[in-house]
């Protein structure tokens, strides 16, 4: 099914629960359900966009690069030629994480690493105004077996986890992978003194996750301070 990463009342083929069904049992607020639907059209939108701001800008990146083939082309010492080609390689890179942003909506739940999606989530958090203050740290990542989800999903939850977890003075975020009992996790940890919106966060990124059998709960704030699960089916028995 494409759109929406699976509308929350489409019914799961392989469980025969629906998305709400779902979602009940993580006790997610009906406040959060109810905005879910509308939140698409935003989304939608916001998505297109997004889409179309990456177009543009691998067009301008590949007129940077061309301009600096040319140069160099014509003077290999030109030292123009050289800067232009270091820019283009860093805007390539950050065409890369915002082509990550829109959902991917024409793909389903496939074979993933956890560690993978992660590092996408770190690397485009440090964008975030409390990213750039906040740096993400990956822990035992090697521990969080593969699981069958969407990456777009699981991405977009991560972010959302992320930000909560980093508060509005934390130093540092962790994310920890782990695996037992069949189960992929994820636990992202935050050192901020005050949580912002832990509960409504891990509503949300339970909602995202809902169509991938994905769990959220959130640990409120710990000794470490706020910290989420994020709980995911293993693709392979953990321990083998």
């Amino acid at each position: 099914m494409t759109g929406r990463d699976a509308p929350l009342n489409e019914v799961s083929a392989s469980s025969g629960e629906t998305g709400l069904d779902m979602i009940s049992r993580t006790e997610i607020p009906d406040s959060v359900v109810e905005g879910i639907d509308a939140s698409y059209l935003w989304i939608d939108a916001n998505d297109a966009v997004l889409r179309g701001l990456a177009h543009v800008l691998s067009n301008r990146t590949g007129t940077i690069g061309a301009l600096a083939e040319a140069l160099s082309a014509a003077d290999p010492n030109d030292p123009l030629a050289g800067s232009l080609a270091a820019e283009a390689e860093r805007l390539h890179g950050l065409l890369g994480l915002l082509r990550l942003m829109p959902r991917d909506l024409g793909r389903g739940p496939e074979p993933l690493r956890p560690a993978d999606v992660v590092a996408d989530a770190a690397a485009l958090f440090a964008h975030h105004e409390r990213g750039r203050v906040t740096p993400v740290s990956m822990v035992d990542m090697e521990e969080a077996p593969p699981v069958r989800a969407r990456a777009s999903s699981l991405l977009h939850a991560l972010l959302v986890l992320l930000a909560a977890a980093a508060g509005t003075d934390a130093a540092r975020v962790s994310v920890r992978g782990e695996g037992a009992d069949g189960m992929t996790r994820l636990r992202i940890t935050g050192d901020a003194v005050t949580g912002v919106g832990a509960d409504t966060a891990a509503a949300v990124a339970a909602a995202i996750l809902a169509a991938d059998h994905g769990r959220v709960t959130a640990d409120g704030i710990t000794i470490d301070g706020p910290a989420f699960v994020v709980s995911l089916p293993s693709l392979r028995p953990t321990g083998q």
